[in-house]
């Protein structure tokens, strides 16, 4: 943020810690979908079956470049050969 990079964020279980966080400094998404369109990178950094299920597809679709990182490792990084992916495992 202070180098002026634009960030979004969707994570409806999360949704007002980041409020209470960040106020009205990023952007707000109300899908997985919107929270990458026009998008550099995308970090995943929760579990929720939600993001299981996602395909490179939904990335190149929606990205401008696409760069996937998926910090809890929970794509199948087999199917992610065609785009930029790191699975980086954090904690256990």
């Amino acid at each position: 943020l202070k180098n002026g990079i634009k960030v979004k964020v969707y994570d409806p279980l999360a949704i007002d810690n980041f409020k209470s966080i960040f106020h009205n400094k990023i952007i707000y998404s109300k899908t997985i979908a919107e929270g990458i369109s026009d998008s550099h990178c995308c970090i995943i950094m929760t579990g929720s079956d939600e993001y299981k299920n996602l395909k490179p597809k939904d990335f190149q679709n929606n990205m401008k470049k696409v760069n996937v990182i998926d910090v809890t490792r929970i794509l199948d990084h087999k199917k992610f050969n065609d785009v930029s992916f790191s699975g980086i495992g954090l904690g256990e």
